[in-house]
């Protein structure tokens, strides 16, 4: 299991207001991801797609038109309405004069005899028609037949060229006297129907005459331009107020209506329904008034409050050290506000479907960090919150909570980085299923089981990401000690593993003998063998300043200890546990390997030099504290175990005859003395678990003291085999 406690100093020294700031915090965040005023899961889809739920309308409210049906709409609207045209003032006398003009030149130069070319003013008219006007009588059945004409022509509606309505029907014609009148399109006469009619007039005026009517076409076409132009402004009004008639709404749906329907196909009506009321709830936020907020407001403030009781009613049953711990405290802070982030962020920020929302990151972590109790707590509260970002529907967390609950259980034994692989690959595979499961059990169809299929594949490979990328930096933040922590403590290369079995090889095999005890016992009772493993490589380290002072490390005959007072004798043994402290700082050891240096002899006395002090001394008072280690007491099993097994490791080690029979006592003795000098009251060991660690130890106490065979000595040498 991964080291699920804090460091002891954590604690018992740690200030409050940091566990104080922690729920502050969290609260606070919950607060500030609050999901919208009138919050709706307002699923928005593709035509043709297959509703995956019913969506029914909570409220009345309109169907608007999309923004591309309105702009075509009043498009089409302003192209239907017709324009507007007004009478081009004077443009009859004009054409008159003009005619009359001709007329009166063409009869003067006649009767002065004169050439009748002078009298055309811009008039291109042809030799025979100017011949034909040199006589009296032609001239004036010609000139009458071209007024007769142009009379015709004046009289007809003749827009400007290219300013004919193409696609109206009609247009509207206004009078000097403001009167309208709406007018057939067809009632229009293009300038180039114009002249064919003035044509066609002539010839109708002289029948039998082909030159009369070529004169008088050739003397009015000239004279023929558009009696009515367009009228801009009023064209431009008009079609504004046709645009302006176009309405934004296309209907009305009713409260407790069905809008979208589970398993049937999703229609373009369908999507302006949908569009219209994630814009009538947008609406509705931004007109409510502060009485209308406060509703929202509170009860997103008493949601707040009672997760916070839930998430401490929950950690009190399942870790109460967590809540006496402000640095537990903070980080399981820390995962649940991963876990509110991702969620609203899903929900809100990137519009995914709950499915997306990476649970079973928080998951892994809190297993890793704490244990799989905890895991599970995390997980199912990470859950509900969640689903406060989805209106607490959770079908569709099913597949992310099925793939949480899988990591808890296979992140349990955590030994090597790749692990973090294979639980992604399990958590997808979990998450698929449970979202597959779904899928049939309401009867999605073949494109939505896929969707999510995928989506809970990416939620395993992001979920796997997170971790990797959350993991070393919450580790350092909060001073955790995982299994990959403690299983790279364990490299014999270590600095200071290599440093102890140079410069005290006694005690490194001290060391691991203590190793495979604690292990051994801690698994026996349920504890952390790992943890409890490293401990013990790491308890004396502190010996290296001064190994000669230790039996371990002494050569035959040679005990330094003899040369000092059994006070100074005591010091020096006592200071083995400062020393490895500081060797521990400076290395930058977990703190949960500091506790056990600073707790493997406990307030313990050194007992050898106190009894020696006193034969010394019968007559003096002696002060224990002088030989007492300046502890604290074992805090957690793994510590206290250590303290065992350092105890028991020293006393067989001092047995002449190591058999099983004394070995139990010694292991017996031993911890009596440590239970009934109240060495165990803090460590939560029952008597149950002492029984279970006695029976621990005693098959590799017997494995490494066992009595050796005695092979005979060859023959010219005096070397044993």
């Amino acid at each position: 299991m991964p080291h699920g406690r804090a460091k002891r100093e954590d604690v018992g020294s740690a200030p409050a207001p940091i566990t104080w700031a922690s729920w502050v915090g969290l609260g606070v965040l919950l607060l500030l991801l609050r999901s919208p005023l009138d919050p709706a899961d307002v699923p928005m889809m593709e035509p043709g797609q297959v509703a995956d739920r019913t969506v029914i309308a909570p409220f009345p409210f309109h169907v608007t038109k999309s923004k591309a049906d309105l702009d075509r709409e009043r498009t089409d609207a302003a192209n239907q309405e017709p324009p507007v045209f007004k009478l081009v003032p004077g443009v009859g006398r004009t054409a008159m004069g003009h005619l009359e003009t001709l007329e009166r030149g063409a009869a003067e130069r006649a009767t002065q005899g004169d050439s009748l070319r002078g009298a055309q003013e811009g008039q291109r008219l042809t030799e025979s028609t100017l011949d034909l006007l040199s006589a009296a009588p032609a001239r004036a059945e010609v000139f009458s037949g071209a007024r007769a004409a142009l009379a015709t022509l004046l009289s007809r509606r003749i827009p400007a060229r290219g300013t004919a309505p193409a696609a109206a029907r009609s247009f509207v014609l206004v009078y000097p006297d403001s009167t309208e009148r709406v007018l057939p399109a067809d009632s229009l006469l293009s300038m180039e129907r114009a002249l064919a009619g003035l044509s066609s007039d002539a010839r109708s005026l002289f029948p039998e005459r082909e030159s009369f009517a070529r004169a008088v076409y050739e003397i009015v076409a000239p004279l023929v331009s558009p009696t009515i132009v367009v009228d801009p402004l009023a064209t431009e009004v008009r079609r504004a107020r046709a645009m302006e008639s176009v309405v934004p709404v296309a209907g009305m749906i009713l409260a407790g209506e069905v809008i979208v329907e589970a398993h049937y196909r999703v229609t373009a009506a369908d999507i302006d329904e949908l569009r219209s009321l994630q814009e009538a709830y947008a609406e509705r936020a931004s007109a409510s008034g502060m009485t209308a907020r406060a509703g929202p407001l509170l009860g997103h403030l008493l949601w707040t409050v009672f997760f916070l009781v839930i998430l401490a009613a929950s950690l009190r049953c399942l870790s109460p050290g967590i809540l006496r711990s402000p640095g537990d405290t903070a980080l399981v802070a820390v995962l649940l506000a991963l876990v509110a982030v991702t969620g609203y962020a899903v929900r809100w920020w990137l519009h995914l479907p709950p499915g997306a929302v990476p649970l079973s990151a928080a998951a892994i972590l809190a297993t890793v960090f704490f244990d799989a109790r905890v895991g599970f707590g995390l997980t199912m509260l990470g859950l509900l919150l969640s689903a406060s970002f989805v209106r607490f529907e959770l079908s569709g967390l099913v597949a992310p909570l099925a793939g949480a609950l899988v990591a808890v259980f296979w992140i349990r034994q955590l030994r090597k980085r790749r692990d973090f692989l294979l639980a992604a690959l399990w958590v997808s595979l979990a998450a698929a299923g449970a979202g597959a499961a779904m899928a049939l059990l309401f009867g999605s169809s073949g494109a939505a089981l896929l969707r999510g299929v995928g989506v809970s594949a990416a939620n395993a490979v992001v979920s796997l990401f997170i971790v990797i990328a959350a993991f070393p930096l919450l580790e350092t933040l909060f001073h955790r000690t995982t299994d990959l922590r403690l299983l790279e403590l364990l490299d014999m290369n270590h600095i200071l593993l290599r440093q102890l079995a140079l410069e005290a090889p006694g005690t490194y095999h001290h060391s691991i003998v203590v190793g495979n005890l604690a292990e051994a016992a801690c698994d026996a009772i349920g504890a952390n063998g790992l943890l409890a493993r490293v401990g013990s490589y790491y308890h004396d380290i502190g010996k290296m300043t001064k190994p000669q002072y230790f039996s371990e490390n002494q050569p035959l005959g040679d005990n330094p200890h003899d040369r000092l007072t059994p006070k100074m004798s005591a010091l020096v043994i006592a200071s083995h546990v400062k020393e490895g402290l500081r060797l521990a700082a400076r290395e930058g050891l977990p703190p949960a390997i500091g506790d056990f240096i600073a707790e493997h002899h406990g307030t313990s006395q050194v007992s050898f030099f106190y009894k020696k002090m006193r034969e010394q001394n019968p007559d003096s008072r002696v002060d224990p504290e002088d030989f007492s280690y300046g502890g604290p007491k074992p805090h957690s099993r793994e510590t206290a175990v250590v303290m065992l097994a350092d105890s028991v490791e020293g006393a067989t080690r001092a047995l002449d005859t190591p058999t099983i029979g004394r070995i139990r006592q010694v292991v017996q003795r031993v911890m009596h003395e440590r239970l009934n000098g109240g060495q165990l009251d803090e460590s939560n060991l029952t008597f149950r678990d002492l029984e279970r660690i006695r029976e621990a130890f005693s098959p590799i106490l017997m494995g490494v003291h066992h009595h050796r065979v005695r092979y005979p000595e060859a023959r010219g040498s005096s070397q044993g085999r």
